[in-house]
Formats: C-alpha cells, sequence, structure tokens
C-alpha cells in the first residue's frame, strides 16, 4: 500500500471467523489418495498431481514396478522358495535381464521330489551370447537365433501348454518340448528359484557357479510381481534370501581409467566402451592424421597440400584463388603503374591484379609505401622516406643509419664554427707565426753583420774625456787603435 509490500503472513484477525492466515510460499495442494503410491511410495502433492517418491526396489509413477538389480558377477544371486499351496506358480513367467556375458545363468527352476530331492529343473542360460532353455525333465534343449549380450534390455517370457512350454524372447518365439508338468503327484509342493546363478550339481548350494553380470528386473509367475532383492515380501508362501545385490541397474565404470589411446575419447557402452577417434585422426589406433585431400576441390591442375584437419592448393602458373578456381591473365600494361608493378593480370573484364616491387602498394601499385611511419630515426632525426628504405638526416654530434650513435661536443661545435673556418683560423695563426719566426731570424743576423765596426762619427762631439772614451770601446768589445 503506497510503495510498501505487506507481508500478508503477519496479518491479524479482527475476528473469529476469519479465514487462517497466509501461509510462506505458493504450493498447490492435490490430495493424495490411499491408492496412490504403492509398494510404501510417498505421495507428495504439488500444481500437477500427486507424484510418489519410490523405495530403492520399486520405481514408476505410483511405485507399482519393481526396479532393477545389479549382479557382481562374482559372488551376487538371488533364491526363492515358493510354496504352491499359497501362491500361484506354474503357468506362465517373466523375467527382464540386461548383460554382456556370454556365458551365465538367468534363472533356474528346480523341483523336488516327495522326499525333498532336486528331481528335475528347467535352466534359463546365456550360452554363446544366445539365450539357452534346457529343460531335464526331458534333457531337451532350445537355443534363440538372436544374440542377447549386447547391453541392451531383453524379455523371457515363457509360457505353459500341457508339457511344452512357449518362451517368447523380446518379439521373437523359442519353442521347446519341455515335458513340463509342475503338477505331478510326484512332486512336491516347494519350488526353488536361483537368480543369477546355479548349483555346480542339483540341490548342492554349496557350490554356486554361472553367476551372472548385469541387471535383472521385472520378475513374475502367473503374472504376480515378485521382489527378489529384499527378504520383505508381502505376498504369502514366498521366502527370499537376497546375496549382495545393488538396488538399480549400475554400469561398470569402464571410462574411468582412460582406456582409449592418444587422439581418441571413451565412450561408456553400460559394461563395455568404445573409443572412437577425434576429428581428424583414423586408425586402429586413431594414430593416422585423416587425409584432407581425399575430397578436395582443388581445380585447374593444382596439387593438394593435405594439413591437419584442413589443406590447401598450389595454383599452377596464371591460376589463384581458394581452390585455384581464377584464371590469371596478362592485362593491358596501362591498368598498373608501369615502373612501380612487377606483374599485372586479368581477373575478369574488370578487375585486376597488380604485383607491385617491393615498396610500392595499392590497387594498381600507385602508393609508395611510406618506410618513415615506423619513426626510425633516433633523436631528432629527420627520416626521409625512399622506395622500400629511409634515410635518416641527423643532428650534429649524431650518426649512424638510425642516429643512433653520439659524438663528443669539441669547442668548435660549441662556439657555432663550421669545419672551413676552422681550417681557415688555424691558417692565419700559421701564417702569423711564419712571420714572427722571419722577422726574429733577420734581426739577428742584422745584429751579427755590425759587430766589431769602429764609428768615429758616433763618437765625435759625444766625448770629452779620452779615459772614458777608451772605457765605452772596452765596453762595446772593440778594438782601439
Amino acid at each position: 500500500i503506497n510503495g510498501t509490500p505487506l507481508d500478508l503472513s503477519t496479518s491479524t484477525p479482527l475476528s473469529n471467523s476469519d479465514p487462517p492466515k497466509a501461509r510462506p510460499g505458493c504450493g498447490k495442494e492435490e490430495t493424495c489418495l490411499a491408492t496412490s503410491c504403492q509398494n510404501g511410495g510417498v505421495c507428495v502433492a504439488n500444481w500437477t498431481g500427486p507424484t510418489c517418491k519410490c523405495g530403492d526396489s520399486y520405481t514408476g509413477g505410483n511405485c507399482s514396478e519393481e526396479s532393477a538389480s545389479t549382479f557382481d558377477g562374482t559372488s551376487s544371486y538371488s533364491v526363492i522358495y515358493i510354496d504352491r499351496t499359497k501362491f500361484s506358480f506354474g503357468e506362465r513367467g517373466r523375467i527382464e535381464f540386461r548383460t554382456r556375458n556370454t556365458t551365465s545363468t538367468i534363472m533356474l527352476l528346480q523341483f523336488f521330489s516327495l522326499a525333498g530331492e532336486v528331481t528335475s529343473f528347467i535352466d534359463f542360460r546365456i550360452n554363446n551370447t544366445k539365450l539357452q532353455i534346457y529343460s531335464s525333465f526331458n534333457k531337451d534343449s532350445s537355443e534363440s537365433n538372436t544374440t542377447v549380450t549386447d547391453g541392451q534390455w531383453h524379455v523371457i517370457e515363457w509360457v505353459r501348454n500341457d508339457s511344452k512350454l512357449t518362451v517368447y524372447l523380446d518379439s521373437s518365439i523359442v519353442s521347446l518340448q519341455a515335458g513340463f508338468d509342475p503338477f505331478q503327484a510326484s512332486l512336491n509342493n516347494t519350488v526353488q528359484v536361483f537368480v543369477g546363478t546355479r548349483p555346480f550339481s542339483p540341490g548342492n548350494t554349496s557350490l554356486l557357479v554361472g553367476f551372472f553380470k548385469g541387471c535383472i528386473r521385472g520378475i513374475s509367475f502367473d503374472n504376480i510381481s515378485l521382489l527378489y532383492s529384499s527378504n520383505q515380501t508381502s505376498h504369502p508362501g514366498i521366502t527370499i534370501s537376497p546375496v549382495g545385490l545393488l538396488s538399480g541397474c549400475r554400469g561398470d565404470r569402464v571410462c574411468s581409467n582412460n582406456p582409449c589411446p592418444a587422439n581418441s575419447y571413451c565412450v561408456d557402452l553400460w559394461n563395455s566402451f568404445v573409443c572412437p577417434c577425434l576429428e581428424g585422426w583414423e586408425g586402429e589406433s586413431c594414430n593416422n592424421s585423416v587425409d584432407d585431400c581425399k575430397n578436395n576441390s582443388c581445380s585447374n591442375g593444382s596439387v593438394c597440400l593435405d594439413k591437419h584437419l584442413s589443406y590447401s592448393c598450389q595454383c599452377t602458373q596464371n591460376y589463384t584463388g581458394q581452390f585455384c578456381e581464377t584464371n590469371l591473365t596478362d592485362c593491358d600494361e596501362n591498368s598498373c603503374v608501369r615502373n612501380n608493378t612487377l606483374s599485372c593480370f586479368l581477373v575478369n573484364s574488370s578487375d585486376v591484379i597488380c604485383n607491385c616491387f617491393p615498396g610500392h602498394t595499392g590497387k594498381t601499385c600507385d602508393h609508395l609505401i611510406d618506410s618513415c611511419l615506423s619513426n626510425p630515426c633516433s633523436n631528432n632525426g629527420t627520416c626521409l622516406n625512399g622506395v622500400n628504405n629511409f634515410t635518416c638526416k641527423c643532428l650534429d654530434r649524431f650518426s649512424g643509419l638510425h642516429c643512433e650513435k653520439s659524438e663528443p661536443q669539441t669547442a668548435s661545435a660549441s662556439a657555432g664554427l663550421s669545419d672551413g673556418a676552422i681550417a681557415a683560423i688555424v691558417i692565419c695563426i700559421l701564417l702569423v707565426l711564419i712571420c714572427i719566426i722571419v722577422i726574429v731570424v733577420w734581426q739577428v743576423k742584422k745584429r751579427r753583420k755590425t759587430r766589431g765596426a769602429y764609428k768615429p762619427a758616433e763618437l765625435e762631439g759625444h766625448v770629452t774625456n779620452s779615459d772614458i772614451h777608451m772605457n765605452r770601446l772596452a765596453d762595446r768589445g772593440e778594438r782601439v787603435i
């Protein structure tokens, strides 16, 4: 109300006449009847009607069908004792089985004399993959034409007509002149039924043989079902002793140990398995790669090259395409840029294929590939694009194909002088030095020429004392005459 949800299960009644509180959830109740579920099944009401939760021994919509039991093939079996004075037996019977055993016992019916000794029996068994029925009443046997060890469910139904047995195996019929008369006066009223095994010798239960491996269900006599997997029974005159049975029909985990070779996988087929090869592999061990060229579509004389799960076509000259289906012929030389094109082929009247020289691209090879797109020049070098190459113009102090080499900076470089200016300066300095050297040499030679010369004029008018004149001449190293 006003945007606030209400919890209807917390309502407060206003009077005693109000209906009971609402319960959480939305369960629809369909009435469960006493007959809704049989054999101890639990009835559950829901929207679609009552359903039954069956016990381990029964199945079906109302738990009326006996569920299968698993026999391990080494020690599992069940023994049923039937008192014919309390339970109907002798006119017909039924059993369903599933196995891959090639030889085993499905069910053995033993009959006793009035003294309690086994006098005769009827054996339903598997012999070399086929169903075989043997009657010791007249030592007669009959065998099916089909195999029953394929892991599928098979149904055996037998009907007595006087002393003859008519056995129905699935949709086929196996007739047997069994001499079977369970009501003769020489037999007592007890019938012993072995399910999944048989005594090595009649009447000796200490040694059992022919153990059945697989699943059995649906045992009935005279249209009355028997639960052979439990010693609890609702039928009077019936005693059941099961040994080592597992509820439900369970197969071995045949794929758990990964029995298949490489390049294959395991498929559980109930007590058997197959190893299909993975896609692209074949052979008994799945170690051969399938030849994908067996049904190839390569055309025009091309060669099929097998790969794993695929193939390619190696085309002959002048053919192209995935299957070499396109014929390439020379086209007009003007269709492609001539100087940039290695070859040209005509696909159809309006389309050509131009094979460009390295460094060019485009439908008609009209575009020069920009080799500078990847910025190959380092240290701020300038990239100059060329045909299938590039050139890096480096700044001062850098060199190399990519301007990657750094050179030490000199004084002239820091002053901004070019190599020519530096050379001129060096030459001028050398010339100045040469001139200075020449002048010095000239002055030295000149002074040497004037040594020892007498110059009277230089002394006249300046010397008044003859001693002074002599001293000066002596000081200058001149000879006095």
